[in-house]
C-alpha cells in the first residue's frame, strides 16, 4: 500500500524497522494491478 502511494523503498523500509533496505526488497516488494495500471498510463503519455 504505501508502494502504491508513491512512498520510496527507503521510507517503506525505515518504516518497516528494517535495517537493510534489501529486506525489505526480498520479501514485501510485489507488484499490485494498480501498480502496473499506473505504469501503464505513465509509458502511454510519454508516448503521445
Amino acid at each position: 500500500m504505501c508502494l502504491e502511494a508513491g512512498m520510496p523503498l527507503q521510507e517503506v523500509s525505515e518504516r518497516s524497522g528494517h535495517e537493510d533496505i534489501s529486506t525489505t526488497n526480498e520479501f514485501y516488494i510485489h507488484i499490485t494491478d494498480k501498480m502496473k495500471k499506473t505504469s501503464i498510463g505513465k509509458l502511454h503519455e510519454r508516448t503521445s
